[in-house]
């Protein structure tokens, strides 16, 4: 019971240090869940005896440059639109099969190299590339996708098969980081960096853009950037308070509903004061219109914060029955 309060613990920690990574690029994901509704389509042609349905609308979720991972949520939201899993395990089963084949990794590398496309312009408006190093970085990106695809790590179910997983991981984090490095160079590798590390608030900022578009008082270039670099200065700073807390809470004591209660407030209070000071800080840079428009995104984040809190609690409550 201990290790099930302290897993929930946990978990809010994670759905509450991770709001603003929710924020992605729509478009490139899209382009995905695309893609992969028409290889599941594909997939469906070639079971007549068998038919299944096609999803409205697979979700593909979120990923970031420097550490990509397919992962794919069938949308059961409807008795009419769903894949019978064993179906989809198949699909999944064939395509990692497929992937080794060299013609077939050439062609699905091709297929989403469009994808990509308004990454590699951003990138190299952003950063200064050159259009070489954008055509290899969207390659570099691609690979890495499909690496993903075509492997699943193997299931740990002792602590030294988990130390294996994880030196695995970090071994192919590192070898990225190198591949990275050469194609952008000492220079450019740094500003790549920041620039990953700051994708939730260019997102952020990207979503405010959008949602100001068609009034009045949209959002200007000369604004654009000192946005972002006002958001990832406060979410660089949200994450180490969230760090902070963590480090205080012992896994091995079994929290109370009262230290519970107080813990999700705690956080609650963090991302608060965070939003205070984003007010604060983006008001030298916002029109009052616009500035109004971004509180309004980030009390959003709060009532899904509280929400998502309340669920865990009934969650924990249930789990101590």
């Amino acid at each position: 019971m201990r290790k099930l309060l302290a897993a929930f613990v946990t978990i809010s920690v994670v759905l509450a240090a991770t709001t603003y990574a929710l924020w992605r690029d729509r478009e490139s994901e899209r382009a995905r869940a695309d893609a992969l509704q028409a290889q599941v389509a594909a997939l469906e042609s070639r079971r007549p005896a068998n038919p299944v349905s096609r999803p409205s609308q697979p979700l593909v979720a979120p990923t970031t440059s420097d550490a990509p991972a397919l992962q794919t949520a069938i949308d059961t939201s409807s008795t009419d639109a769903r894949i019978d899993t064993d179906d989809y395990d198949d699909y999944m089963a064939l395509r990692r099969r497929m992937l080794r084949d060299p013609k077939y990794y050439e062609i699905a590398r091709a297929s989403l190299r469009p994808n990509f496309a308004a990454r590699r312009a951003e990138l190299i408006r952003v950063l200064g590339l050159s259009p070489a190093q954008g055509d290899a970085l969207v390659d570099y990106w691609i690979d890495q996708q499909l690496r993903s695809e075509s492997r699943v790590l193997p299931e740990a179910t002792t602590e030294q098969e988990g130390l294996e997983v994880v030196e695995l991981v970090t071994r192919e984090r590192r070898e990225d980081e190198e591949k990275l490095r050469a194609i952008l160079g000492d220079e450019l590798f740094p500003k790549m960096q920041e620039y990953i590390a700051s994708h939730p608030s260019r997102n952020r900022s990207s979503q405010l853009r959008t949602r100001l578009a068609d009034g009045g008082d949209a959002l200007r270039d000369d604004q654009f950037e000192p946005l972002i670099g006002t958001l990832h200065i406060e979410h660089m700073r949200l994450q180490q308070e969230m760090q902070d807390l963590v480090a205080t809470q012992d896994p091995d004591i079994e929290p109370t509903a009262q230290a519970q209660r107080k813990w999700q407030q705690r956080i609650l209070d963090i991302y608060k004061a965070s939003h205070r000071r984003i007010h604060s800080s983006a008001g030298a840079i916002l029109s009052p219109r616009q500035l109004a428009e971004l509180d309004a995104m980030l009390r959003t984040d709060l009532e899904v914060m509280q929400s998502q809190q309340a669920l865990h609690q009934m969650e924990m409550n249930a789990g101590e029955k």
